[in-house]
């Protein structure tokens, strides 16, 4: 079998695990006038994800120098940007996060942070969700901007008053709240 029908084989196996899985979820037609939430249904390309390791194999290389930390940052965030909602966004865009503030660029670190607490919690990593997002809110303390602390902290209670996140989870992130003196002045 040919690679090109093998892929094609795979594409309509998922979309008929797809149609049976929302077939499962779909309610009788005596309750379906009742609305449903909106459904979202992503899929990335994997030739997105193999230039996303490309890139980032290319940033990796310059890690050694601090002069190019920024260029290593944006080949992150480029690969993030490539790899959609695969869960491996997250890691690209905290990675490219850390790069802009170790390049001195906490505004744009705070940014990437953002993107990477929104990938998490799109993609139901409460836990990483609620992390980055305090991630974010040092990086904005840190860049001396604290206009968008508050709604950070909207979104960081959010995810943690989650069902999805464990009891035991939550505590330690509430610890890890607890210990940081600039986060503890702030009502979480």
């Amino acid at each position: 079998m040919s690679a090109l029908m093998r892929l094609t084989t795979l594409r309509h196996t998922r979309v008929a695990a797809l149609i049976a899985a929302v077939a499962l979820v779909v309610p009788s037609t005596a309750v379906a006038q009742q609305r449903l939430p909106p459904m979202r249904v992503f899929a990335t390309a994997q030739g997105d994800n193999a230039r996303a390791d490309t890139l980032e194999r290319w940033a990796a290389s310059m890690y050694d120098t601090r002069w190019q930390w920024a260029s290593a940052a944006r080949l992150h965030e480029r690969a993030a940007q490539l790899r959609g909602y695969d869960r491996r966004a997250v890691d690209s865009w905290r990675m490219s996060a850390w790069l802009y503030s170790a390049a001195d660029n906490n505004g744009r670190a705070r940014t990437m942070m953002e993107r990477a607490a929104a990938s998490a919690a799109a993609g139901g990593d409460v836990e990483r969700a609620a992390n980055s997002y305090i991630d974010a809110i040092l990086l904005a303390m840190e860049a001396r901007r604290p206009e968008p602390v508050p709604g950070l902290l909207v979104k960081t209670r959010a995810v943690l008053h989650s069902p999805l996140l464990p009891a035991e989870r939550r505590e330690a992130i509430l610890r890890r709240i607890g210990e940081d003196s600039r986060l503890a002045s702030l009502s979480f």
